[in-house]
Order: C-alpha cells, then structure tokens, then sequence
C-alpha cells in the first residue's frame, strides 16, 4: 500500500456508509466530508482565470 495516499468522501447519499469502514479496516487513511464543504473548497483553492484585456 503506498505510504503517500489519503482518501476522501463526500457523505452524499448512503452509498459511503458501507465503503467508509471497509477502507479504515484495511488501514486506509479516510475522512468523509459534507458536498457543501467541498463545494465551497474547489472555489477557493482554484486560481482565478484573468479576464482583463492584454
């Protein structure tokens, strides 16, 4: 297993519920997460694209 991997979920529906402990047996680092805060996180990270005219 490589040393360098992390897993994350969104808790949307109830489809994590089952992979969530599966992957934490098997030693998986994982966090599970609200769809609202990694909506809000893609914005903020993303660099701005500049619309000024050159």
């Amino acid at each position: 297993m490589p040393e360098n991997i992390m897993i994350g979920m969104e808790t949307t529906g109830d489809y994590w519920l089952s992979i969530y402990p599966f992957l934490h047996r098997l030693d998986f680092p994982v966090t599970a997460f609200n769809s609202i805060q990694s909506d809000v996180l893609r914005d903020f990270y993303i660099r701005k694209t500049e619309t000024d005219a050159v």
